[in-house]
């Protein structure tokens, strides 16, 4: 197995896309910022990752935006991206495409990446409150590594109280290599002018069983 491949997976997996992303389109002049850290530890052995991922909407039909993470272990990406709505017959089903564009790192060169992703999402209405259903299927192109697939499924509460449950599935492939997963229970704090706190311990397979532990901070304004 090569040690490449691995490592840009742990780097992939470390970093998630916030819910509020996806399928749903910022209204024209809104803006939402995250800024993530996330721990984990294995075999003795312990690594970080940070995220930052900012989105804007600039009119009806288009929302801009930028993904950058690194990893501890030296992996890393910068992209700049735009998502816009795809047709959908029924009303409370929301449909998108994205596209991104930047470089990824291994820890010692820059390379080209290209990201193409499809997002399907709906809100849910259930006994303990409101909440919202997404789906994305991505693939990126990294040269000097290939091709990784991903099929990613985020389910969470935004109900008006101060905390919230979600759950985070995330999956990815690269050919020749055994399916990578993800699972982040987590809650949503409440803060005050927009602020919300995120808190999720998480399980991971890439390919040893890993745990650990993610803290985010996401505004909008």
């Amino acid at each position: 197995m090569h040690l490449l491949p691995l490592v840009i997976m742990l780097g992939l997996l470390a970093f998630a896309a916030p819910t509020a992303a996806g399928s749903w389109l910022r209204e024209p002049g809104d803006s939402f910022v995250s800024i993530s850290s996330t721990t984990r530890q294995q075999s003795g052995m312990r690594t970080s990752e940070t995220g930052f991922f900012f989105e804007r909407g600039v009119s009806r039909h288009f929302t801009f935006g930028l993904d950058l993470h690194q990893a501890s272990t030296g992996s890393g990406h910068r992209l700049a991206f735009v998502r816009t709505p795809l047709p959908w017959r029924h009303a409370r089903n929301r449909l998108a495409f994205e596209f991104a564009a930047g470089r990824h790192t291994d820890g010692t060169d820059w390379y080209p990446m290209q990201k193409v992703m499809l997002s399907f999402g709906r809100p849910l209405s259930t006994r303990w409150g409101q909440g919202w259903l997404n789906i994305d299927l991505a693939r990126e192109l990294r040269r000097g590594s290939g091709r990784i697939d991903k099929l990613d499924l985020t389910i969470g509460l935004s109900a008006d109280r101060k905390i919230n449950p979600m759950l985070q599935i995330e999956t990815a492939r690269i050919p020749g290599h055994p399916l990578f997963w993800g699972v982040l229970p987590g809650l949503r704090i409440r803060g005050q002018k927009g602020v919300q706190w995120v808190l999720s311990p998480e399980v991971r397979a890439n390919p040893h069983r890993t745990l650990g532990s993610k803290f985010a901070l996401w505004r909008e304004f």
